[in-house]
Parts: structure tokens; C-alpha cells; sequence
């Protein structure tokens, strides 16, 4: 059985991770990452470990995939050079 794993989301990106989480269908690598602003990971940050002490607000889902979008739009616009 061959394990399912997950490439960047970064176009282009070759990188891959192994999926320990069948949830995650998405990842940002670390040759990418750091391209997004300090504030916006520090948000992600908070957020996630406050999901994970104290459980998932009822909003989770819409929360976590509007902020997931933000990040995956400026590192990829990062990567290309479209933002600065």
C-alpha cells in the first residue's frame, strides 16, 4: 500500500510531506512559508492552539479555510513576484 503524500500548494513546488492527518489536503512547505507575513503565521498560530487546548468553535471550518486561503494566496503570490 503506497501512503498518500501532500505536495505544496505553491505551483510548481516539488516539495511533498507525508499526510498524517487525512484531513489535510493542503500544505504550504517550508521553503514557502516563511514568504508570508510574520503577523498573518503568528494568527495561524494562535488560532490552531487554541483549537487544539480547548476544542473547535462551532465556526472552525469557516474561520480556519477563510485564513488558510489568505495564506496560501500570498505565499504563492510571493513565489511568483506578484506582491512584494
Amino acid at each position: 500500500m503506497t501512503a498518500v503524500r501532500l505536495q505544496c500548494c505553491v505551483p510548481f513546488c516539488r516539495r511533498t510531506r507525508k499526510n498524517e492527518n487525512p484531513e489535510y489536503v493542503e500544505w504550504i512547505c517550508g521553503d514557502h512559508w516563511p514568504l508570508i507575513d510574520k503577523p498573518r503565521r503568528r494568527v495561524w498560530g494562535r488560532i490552531r492552539g487554541r483549537w487544539r487546548r480547548f476544542g473547535p468553535p462551532a465556526a472552525a471550518d469557516a474561520i480556519a479555510r477563510r485564513l488558510w486561503a489568505c495564506l496560501k494566496r500570498q505565499a504563492i503570490e510571493r513565489t511568483t513576484g506578484i506582491a512584494g
